[in-house]
């Protein structure tokens, strides 16, 4: 495996895919399916020195933790803390200190769980099942909680941490002011198709969603705004809506992903 140019040896077998940075770049996590593991990279350590991704490490270079069946994983902004959540064969979301490895905070849930800390650390978001949750990080206390229909867990925050875009079912999506989850607008791609990756532009005016057609759409949601606006009923900065709306979109620009190798 080749990280950030430089190669990481693994001294046994590992399968990696996951991966989640923290805010500062300092702190890679990746999940190994195979050993049903976290590991958690210095990264300043790795760009060194090629490290063996085993179990124990002298001078603790790797943290491993772990959790049965862990799938999804998201570090806070800090680097502190990182959540992980089970996918199959397990359930509910634990919480762990990354400088000493110990598990912290278990949040008991019914069912495998997706997980993603707010741009400012102060929230976490879990998705299990027909459940989306906002918790408190300081107290582990639920904020907020919204039902979706269950299907293809898959969120993101605005880099404010305003907005937060979720997958209602499998080909719809969601934009909820963070701070009720009220929904703000229902986007749909033009053709049924199911969504995998949702993405704000760094401003926050467009959204992209990702689709297993292999395409990406991109909706404009400044244009969103002004026609809300036109009825009296957009967000904005300094302005949350006045109430809860749905409204259906189309996006301002669809594009298909070649995902074959273009030969020389």
């Amino acid at each position: 495996m080749d990280l950030l140019g430089k190669p990481v040896a693994p001294s046994e077998r590992c399968y990696v895919e996951k991966f989640a940075w923290d805010g500062q770049g300092r702190l890679l996590a990746m999940v190994d399916h195979w050993q049903r593991r976290v590991l958690l990279l210095p990264v300043q350590r790795v760009w060194k020195e090629t490290l063996p991704l085993t179990k124990s490490m002298p001078n603790k270079q790797i943290i491993t933790l772990f959790q049965a069946g862990a799938y999804w994983l998201d570090l806070s902004p800090d680097g502190r803390l990182a959540a992980t959540g089970a996918r199959k064969g397990g359930s509910g979301v634990d919480i762990w200190d990354t400088e000493t490895g110990k598990r912290l905070e278990r949040l008991d849930m019914p069912t495998p769980a997706f997980v993603r800390f707010s741009p400012d650390g102060s929230r976490l978001l879990t998705i299990e099942g027909a459940a989306c949750r906002l918790w408190r990080v300081h107290d582990w206390t639920v904020e907020h909680t919204l039902k979706t229909e269950g299907e293809g867990p898959v969120a993101a925050f605005s880099r404010d941490g305003r907005l937060l875009a979720i997958t209602h079912n499998r080909r719809l999506v969601k934009i909820l002011d963070t701070g009720t989850l009220s929904t703000l607008a229902t986007l749909a791609p033009p053709l049924p198709q199911e969504i995998s990756y949702l993405a704000f532009r760094p401003d926050g005016r467009q959204l992209a969603v990702a689709t297993n057609t292999l395409q990406v759409h991109l909706w404009d949601l400044d244009e969103l705004r002004r026609r809300l606006d036109d009825i009296g009923l957009a967000w904005g900065p300094t302005r949350p809506p006045r109430f809860a709306l749905s409204t259906t979109a189309s996006p301002s620009l669809s594009v298909e992903v070649l995902c074959q190798p273009v030969r020389s």
